[in-house]
């Protein structure tokens, strides 16, 4: 289970830089990185519905976070990205010191 918390977290960490530094060359692997983190994060929502806790910080970001990737694979920056991306990059920090 470590292995895996490790290599989500990482996959957190390399979503919000790339969330960060917009100038990022756009290729499928921004549209991958959003849709990952799109359906980690509704998987980890619909997951913690289920077992009655409803206030799942990490399964929002982690939405957030897919979302601003798909739209900064067809251009459209009209979010705060800063604030996405430093939110996401503590929450992928605060995920891998929790895997080791």
């Amino acid at each position: 289970m470590g292995l895996i918390t490790l290599f989500l977290s990482l996959i957190d960490i390399l979503g919000s830089l790339i969330i960060f530094f917009q100038y990022f060359p756009i290729s499928l692997v921004v549209l991958y990185f959003g849709y990952i983190l799109l359906v980690k994060g509704v998987w980890s929502i619909l997951s913690s519905f289920s077992s009655g806790y409803y206030f799942d910080w990490m399964g929002f970001i982690d939405t957030i976070s897919g979302i601003s990737l798909i739209l900064i694979y067809y251009n459209l920056k009209i979010l705060p990205f800063t604030l996405i991306a430093i939110l996401a990059l503590f929450k992928g920090l605060y995920s891998l010191f929790l895997s080791l």
